[in-house]
């Protein structure tokens, strides 16, 4: 299972690199950047039932994040051959791209010049979210699987963001939009640049993803049963806890 499915997507005109994390409505909110895209904005593919979305609604699809044939002969030689097919998937822009990654390949001049953007949510939600969203995808059930014990056993899959926010440890994220008032903070992305009226009605009408997370499983219930995670997950996310000051359950 690839669990690395951050995507990314660059908008020249207003000059905004948009790095997505995971679980943060940050698929439908590429599909509404999509409708401002001109034909060298760097778009990189989402799933199948979500670019069905995107068609429907006349939005650029996938497109610039291949390599040319010119760059392609220049990386794919005998030295980095096996990594670049297998790490790679032969795309210069990828679905689990990391900041430190784009930085790389889109050049100094742009990642120093351009606008990084991205959404950040409340690690407890966030942790909450995650772990119904890989049961389903591995065909089990809360019951099958412990919260807390997942927990503490998965630190990795709690971190899967970092590499979104950080190159070296280091925040590089110019406007971190917040996952709870994300409605407020794409009317004031869109209110910063101009290219970019009509974004947050545009968002508003967008829903991607099935909802996989029962009513029931609200942060204060799930972690209510589960103090030992709730303390690890404190402790590991303390730094963005502090920053954004997210609520502890």
């Amino acid at each position: 299972m690839n669990l690395r499915r951050n995507k990314l997507i660059v908008l020249h005109e207003p000059k905004i690199i948009v790095l997505k994390a995971r679980k943060v409505a940050s698929t439908s909110f590429e599909i509404a950047l999509s409708k401002f895209a001109t034909e060298n904005s760097i778009i990189t593919p989402i799933t199948e039932n979500d670019e069905n979305i995107r068609k429907e609604l006349g939005f650029r699809g996938p497109q610039n994040y291949k390599y040319t044939d010119g760059e392609s002969l220049v990386i794919d030689n005998p030295k980095d051959s096996k990594k670049f097919h297998d790490e790679r998937d032969s795309f210069k822009f990828y679905n689990h791209i990391s900041a430190e990654n784009a930085k790389c390949r889109l050049g100094n001049v742009i990642w120093n010049s351009y606008t990084k953007i991205s959404i950040i949510r409340n690690p407890f939600e966030y942790t909450v979210s995650i772990y119904f969203f890989l049961l389903s995808m591995q065909g089990k059930q809360p019951q099958d699987v412990n919260f807390e014990q997942w927990c503490l056993a998965n630190q990795d899959k709690l971190s899967l963001n970092d590499d979104i926010y950080n190159i070296a440890g280091k925040n590089v994220i110019d406007i971190m939009l917040n996952y709870e008032r994300l409605r407020e903070d794409v009317c004031l992305l869109e209110s910063r640049f101009g290219p970019l009226k009509g974004l947050a009605d545009t968002f508003r009408g967008i829903t991607a993803k099935a909802k996989i997370r029962p009513e029931y499983a609200t942060v204060k219930y799930m972690f209510g049963q589960a103090p030992k995670a709730r303390d690890f997950i404190a402790d590991l996310h303390s730094e963005s806890i502090n920053k954004y000051k997210f609520k502890i359950p």
